[in-house]
């Protein structure tokens, strides 16, 4: 069996993509994690496996730099593919883990799941300098409530967690995700001054505003498509779900089209155009 190994790539002359295997949501296979780093210090952004092997392939990653110090471990939202492998790394750096406080308390219950070390997490900080780099700490709510982008402005280059994918989609799902959030998320990047984006998972994007909103236009075509299939008499999230995929989804992921459909009936129910019936679970259209 060939050993599982990570992948490197530079998007600018001060951040690094480390695409790590992980246990994550097909057709994606990797999270990235991402490099900061100028003079003699650095900056981790996500860390999402538990394999030690892995971790520490990326970590040798920080002697081609010259050894940069690690001075914090950033998540850009609590989920354990962004996440799993910051107990290890803290025990590996000492680096301190910065979280956003209204994720907080979700990322903790993963690392008690996880690890029995006292971790020290702190609440992300608006900016974070890197040798001569001031890196932006840009609270951006929409896939979950804290989640974080990381703004470059002297490289143009902006770390959006899984608010964009370089492969496979974004899901969105209550009770942590917002459809409206996101969607404001989205244009976020769009004003960012940044050109090109680093995404979760997939190869980095090359222009981030054309992708931010292409991606918001395809889920507002999604939602109308909701929309209308309400106003036809398909009432259930289930049956909405069937209908729009057909069966041209996995097994594993149908419970996140059923939480991304249900985020966008909860938007259209704010926006009037649907409501619900809680004691059926149905939805009818206003």
């Amino acid at each position: 069996m060939t050993q599982a190994s990570i992948r490197v790539y530079d998007l600018s002359d001060h951040v690094m993509q480390v695409r790590i295997p992980t246990p994550t949501l097909p057709p994606s296979f990797e999270t990235n994690s991402y490099i900061i780093h100028d003079s003699a210090q650095a900056i981790w952004i996500d860390a999402g496996t538990t394999d030690t092997a892995l971790l520490n392939q990326a970590l040798d990653i920080l002697h081609r730099l010259g050894q940069p110090r690690l001075i914090a471990l950033v998540a850009t939202h609590y989920h354990r593919d962004h996440t799993h492998g910051m107990p290890y790394m803290q025990e590996r750096t000492q680096a301190p883990i910065f979280i956003h406080p209204d994720d907080e308390p979700a990322m903790r219950a993963e690392m008690t799941a996880i690890s029995t070390a006292a971790l020290e997490i702190a609440p992300t900080p608006p900016t974070l300098t890197v040798g001569r780099l001031t890196v932006h700490v840009d609270h951006s709510p929409g896939h979950t409530r804290g989640h974080v982008h990381l703004r470059i402005p002297a490289d143009s280059v902006i770390l959006v967690g899984d608010h964009l994918a370089g492969d496979g989609s974004v899901w969105i799902g209550p009770p942590d995700g917002d459809m409206e959030l996101y969607y404001r998320a989205l244009d976020n990047i769009v004003t960012s001054g940044c050109k090109v984006a680093g995404p979760g998972h997939g190869p980095h994007l090359k222009d981030a505003p054309e992708a931010a909103v292409a991606l918001k236009q395809r889920r507002l075509a999604r939602e109308q498509q909701i929309f209308e299939l309400v106003r036809n008499g398909i009432r259930t999230v289930d049956d909405i779900v069937s209908t729009l995929y057909l069966g041209n989804i996995p097994e594993s992921a149908e419970w996140v089209a059923r939480r991304t459909v249900l985020a966008h009936l909860e938007r259209l129910m704010h926006l009037g155009r649907v409501k619900s019936d809680a004691a059926s679970t149905e939805w009818q259209w206003v």
